[in-house]
Parts: structure tokens; sequence; C-alpha cells
């Protein structure tokens, strides 16, 4: 029997629920966090923890968050999860008068689940319709319960028979994608776009910044930067890494990854995943 963490208890994952009222459900009124599970461990947790705290400041949403690592990895023992994925939710709570918020306490609800099966070797994006929403209408950086914008440009995606969505902001600077960051090497370096464009500030990304032998540059980049790539990937906790073939309908370039370049970084996160569970459970 698998089990989730909800408000204040474990109960059976497949009874677990919450009221309607829950302003999370009605207003999308909150944030969670979306962690790798390796060997037992949630990796990265402090990164993780911090831009969860990050959010709940954002939303000035009150939250007993002290227990939390220790409900995480409970639950992950009692579901005997070795790898897989550990979300957290924290809605801000029942209670409201129209948008103004009146919850007294937030909830919060933890869950596990298996890792998706992605073995593509490389993927399409496509270029979405849709505008990335700006750091001056929401703290897009961490991870908020709205998702809406992201659904859409995963949709039109899928529809258009691509993987993914690629998103640019109101100043035509590429971002991210609807549920990756995105990275890509040009000559001897390799780009991401900066928080400022508007992106989640992704652990995955924290990391591929971390341990890169390449040299990075961040920065505002056109669309026009990213189609004169070389090799182009995309991260998240859940993918990893997964490369890109083509971005439609804009570009032709059949973009392939390198084992020096792309390949390594794989590699390298990889090692650094298996090393940071090590470290945990010596």
């Amino acid at each position: 029997m698998k089990y989730a963490f909800v408000k204040d208890k474990f109960v059976p994952a497949y009874s677990a629920s919450i009221s309607i009222q829950e302003r999370g459900f009605r207003f999308g009124d909150g944030v969670f966090e979306t962690i790798r599970i390796s060997s037992g461990v949630a990796y990265q947790w402090e990164l993780h923890c911090e831009r969860l705290i990050s959010g709940l400041l954002a939303l000035k949403i009150e939250a007993d968050i002290s227990e939390l690592e220790k409900l995480c990895t409970k639950l992950i023992r009692k579901n005997k999860i070795k790898n897989g994925i550990l979300r957290i939710s924290i809605s801000r709570g029942i209670g409201s008068n129209g948008y103004f918020p009146t919850a007294k306490n937030s909830t919060i609800i933890i869950e596990t689940s298996e890792l998706p099966a992605v073995k593509k070797p490389a993927v399409n994006l496509w270029l979405s319709s849709y505008e990335k929403i700006s750091l001056g209408a929401l703290p897009v950086n961490t991870k908020l319960m709205q998702g809406v914008s992201s659904t859409l440009a995963r949709l039109e995606a899928d529809q258009n028979n691509c993987h993914e969505a690629l998103l640019l902001n109101r100043d035509k600077h590429i971002s991210e994608c609807s549920s990756s960051n995105i990275f890509w090497f040009r000559d001897d370096y390799l780009f991401t776009p900066e928080l400022s464009c508007g992106l989640v500030a992704g652990t995955t990304r924290s990391a591929i910044l971390r341990i890169s032998p390449f040299e990075i540059k961040e920065g505002k980049f056109s669309l026009e930067d990213i189609l004169s790539a070389d090799e182009i990937f995309l991260c998240n906790v859940a993918w990893q890494i997964i490369s890109v073939q083509k971005i439609l309908p804009v570009g032709s370039t059949n973009y392939k990854e390198t084992k020096s370049r792309t390949g390594l970084i794989r590699k390298l996160l990889t090692q650094d995943i298996k090393n940071y569970a090590a470290s945990k459970n010596n």
C-alpha cells in the first residue's frame, strides 16, 4: 500500500483528499516542489527547501516546515521508494473572502510516484504562441501551484507532435520550456537564460551550473541565438537531461548530441546524483 501525507497525518494514497475550499484548489494559491529520489534520498534537498521557502515568502504564506525533511524521509521509507519522485505541495489553506485570503492554517501534502518513462534519445521543441509570465506579474522563479500557462504550452506542443514547448518572454528573450530549463552549446561555450528572463530557478539547472566543465554564459538571448546552436538540451528532475533534435516550426537544423559535451554533462549529473545519495546514506 502506498501512503501520502495530508495536513498532519499519513493516509493511504488512494483515500487522500482535501477540502473543496482549499485555496490551492480554488485559486492555485500555493507552492510545490518536485524532487528526485535516488537510492532513497531526496537529491539536492537543501536547494529544494531554499526554493520552497522563497516561494512561501513571495506569496506571503505562513507554513511550519520545521519537520518537513523528517516527514519526507518517513514517507519515502513507508512507500519503499528507492528511485522515484517526491512531491511537496503547500496550499495557503481554507478561508477566502473572494480572492482575499482569510486562511489561518496552511495545508501540507507530500506524495511519491515512480519516475516517468522518458527514453527518447532526442525530442522536438515547439515554439509556443504563449508568452512566458513575467517576474513583474508573478514570482515565477519559484514553483507556483498555478500552471495553466505551462499546460497550454505543452498541449500546443503535443498537438504539433512535439515533446516540449519553448517559451519566450514579453521581450522576446528565451525563458524556458513548459516543464524544463534549457541549455545549448555554441562554439566552446554553454549558454542558458538568466533568471531575470522569468524562468523557474531549476535545481537540475543549478546542478549543471555547478558541475559543468564548460564555460557558461547566462544572459538574455533571442530566438536567433539558439537557432545557431551546435547542441541543445533540456533538464528537469524527472528527465535529468534530454537532447533537442529540432525547434519547430522555425528551425530546420537537426541538432546532434555529442558524447564530449551534452553526453559528458549527462554523465557528470548522473555521478553527482549518486555521490549525493551516497553522502546521505553513509
